[in-house]
């Protein structure tokens, strides 16, 4: 899920266009900030998922004691996020539903699940995976359409 979402998100828009005359590019402007401060929380779950440890009890305790419940928190915070303009609005709900069908995944793993429902996880994951690309194809669309672009942050 983070892949092409942190490349995006660890950057700032600037504007190429005139200020303020772009409601789509403001509210583009208001919403990454907010994304930003919330994708730490993702980062630390989907981190504690792939290093999981070095036994399967120790990877499913990390799955109950961090990946859920920082996931959880994730999507606790995201669903708060309410951008203003359609255009994002509609974006951030195909984020939003990526986002929980990631953490069904994650939640349905435990020690019976694994063995049984490794297949539906699987699907899960991967459903994910492809409504987390339409989110970031939709993104890139909207700053193209609204003359943003994205700059890499000041190393000061």
């Amino acid at each position: 899920m983070r892949f092409v979402l942190i490349a995006v998100m660890a950057f700032v828009l600037a504007l190429t266009a005139g200020c303020g005359s772009d409601p789509v590019a403001e509210d583009i402007k208001s919403y990454v900030p907010k994304i930003q401060e919330i994708l730490p929380l993702a980062n630390e779950a989907q981190n504690a998922f792939l290093k999981g440890g070095s036994s399967d009890e120790e990877r499913l305790k990390a799955i109950d004691s961090i990946v859920v419940p920082k996931y959880k928190e994730f999507i606790s915070k995201l669903e708060q996020i309410r951008p203003q303009t359609k255009e994002l609005r509609d974006l951030h709900e195909v984020y939003i539903k990526s986002a929980n069908k990631e953490y069904s995944a994650y939640s349905q793993i435990n020690s019976v699940s694994v063995l049984t429902n490794i297949g539906h996880i699987n699907d899960a994951l991967a459903e994910s995976r492809a409504e987390m690309r339409k989110y970031n194809d939709g993104v890139a669309e909207l700053l193209k359409q609204h003359g943003l672009k994205i700059v890499p942050p000041s190393t000061k």
